[in-house]
């Protein structure tokens, strides 16, 4: 069978605790994480996985036992303060799919490196499949044209063109903090997607068009003003 009730390999390595195991996964993976991975997977094991396995017994985490725990956190209230003691925002509503599927995730990861030291013969996080780990789609709530000019006009004139072009391109966030003049083709009214670049790579002068122009008049008028802006921008 590919998962046994105690899918332990050897019975005496999986007499190991998860918060032993989560010290040696650490070990093996923490220097090649960023900042910002190592702080969302603290706040994962935090939040969620050390109250709910910590003491357990590494060969006690069966595939049953990981579904039954999925299943419980999705009808979980989320509470009033974070771990940290911050407030909590979303305090009052359900976890939402996405949060559940960023647990799953931490937690195959972790028994993956349990598999790897012959704890387990197989990671009891495989092959879950249920709906709770498919990720929510929300229907986005996009400012129309006339909005977004709006927010450009009211905004601090230094930053006008960010929002014309935020709203207009399609880039991301990190991708318009990258851009560079060099970046910009004024002329077409289009720009480079910088984000190559910013990590060290050539982007080959890849152009990203912007995607809402054929939406109509309007977006093809806001999109001429956020090349009229640009050009201002760049020959200051």
């Amino acid at each position: 069978m590919l998962f046994a009730k105690d899918p332990g390999a050897r019975p005496d390595r999986a007499k190991a605790t998860f918060a032993q195991l989560v010290e040696l996964w650490q070990g093996v993976t923490w220097s090649r994480l960023q900042p910002s991975s190592r702080a969302r997977y603290e706040q994962v094991l935090r939040a969620h996985l050390l109250p709910e396995f910590g003491t357990s017994p590494v060969g006690t985490i069966t595939r049953e036992r990981v579904r039954d725990f999925l299943a419980r956190l999705a009808r979980t209230i989320q509470p009033a303060t974070h771990p940290n003691g911050k407030l909590n925002p979303r305090a009052g509503q359900l976890y939402a799919p996405g949060t559940i599927h960023k647990v799953h995730t931490t937690l195959s990861a972790i028994m993956g490196e349990a598999v790897e030291r012959g704890m387990l013969t197989a990671n009891p996080c495989r092959s879950v499949t249920t709906k709770l780990l498919k990720p929510e789609h929300r229907k986005m709530d996009c400012l129309t044209p006339a909005e977004v000019l709006a927010l450009a006009d009211a905004i601090d004139p230094h930053y006008r063109v960010l929002i014309l072009t935020a709203a207009y391109s399609g880039l991301r966030a990190g991708e318009l903090h990258a851009l560079r003049r060099r970046d910009v083709d004024l002329l077409p009214g289009r720009s480079a997607d910088s984000q190559p670049r910013a990590q060290g790579m050539e982007s080959g002068r890849a152009r990203v068009r912007f995607y809402q122009i054929r939406q109509g008049a309007d977006c093809r008028a806001g999109a001429r003003a956020c090349a009229t802006a640009r050009r201002a921008h760049g020959s200051r």
